[in-house]
């Protein structure tokens, strides 16, 4: 199993906070959860992650309870996450938001309190886009979890998929080698491979059409050079 396949299935419940706004209750998993988990999937060497932005939007004055007048900011903040597998990296970015004033008694900074909150949901949202704890996102809540069977038919259906977006890879370097297929169209190749590596397993169109319509571009370029 591949880190990105291994990356989607189910984290344990031991692992898994629950949220409680009013009557509504929220399945979340803390940030350091989920950093284990991307070290364990993909080793600490092979990802890594980067704030690209912090935004501050001012959304208007509150009065404290002692009476002093402070700015109340919606901050926005950018994360990048980056992992590298078998000679791919793959990028995804997401935001993360929260609400914080400005703390005059620290010479008019804002506490960092919500821009670390708002930089935590970020990371969590990108390693998402990934497949860290994106099962949460599939449960229904009066079904659950999805079954362990259904997410391993799953897995295996994708693993098919990487061995496939293997081998076209093998033969786009064979043909670069041989000096049928220039770099730069070499280079828009793998890119495309991917972008069909982070599909589902049924996307639109379908991800097994989709390959074959690559296959099918690469043998007729390498056969029109005698390959």
């Amino acid at each position: 199993m591949n880190p990105f396949e291994l990356a989607r299935l189910p984290i344990p419940s031991d692992f898994i906070r629950k949220l409680t706004k009013g009557t509504t209750s929220i399945d979340y998993l803390p940030w350091a959860v989920v950093v284990d988990y991307m070290d364990v999937c993909f080793k600490p060497e092979n990802w890594d992650m980067v704030v690209d932005s912090v935004n501050l939007f001012p959304v208007g004055e509150v009065t404290l309870i002692n009476g002093d007048s402070v700015m109340r900011y919606h901050i926005v903040v950018t994360v990048t996450v980056t992992v590298r597998y078998d000679g791919i990296t793959i990028t995804r970015s997401n935001t993360g938001e929260d609400y914080n004033i400005e703390v005059f008694k620290k010479g008019n900074a804002l506490s960092d309190k919500g821009v670390m909150s708002a930089t935590h949901t970020a990371l969590k949202r990108a390693c998402a886009l990934i497949g860290i704890g994106r099962f949460l996102y599939l449960r229904d809540p009066e079904e659950g979890i999805p079954s362990v069977t259904s997410l391993i038919d799953v897995t295996n259906a994708r693993l098919k998929v990487w061995q496939r977006l293997l081998s076209i890879r093998q033969n786009v370097h064979r043909a670069v080698a041989d000096g049928t297929l220039s770099e730069e169209d070499a280079i828009g190749y793998l890119e495309h491979l991917v972008e069909i590596a982070m599909f589902e397993v049924a996307p639109d169109p379908p991800i097994d059409t989709e390959l074959d319509t690559v296959e099918r571009r690469l043998v007729a370029i390498t056969s029109k050079t005698g390959v």
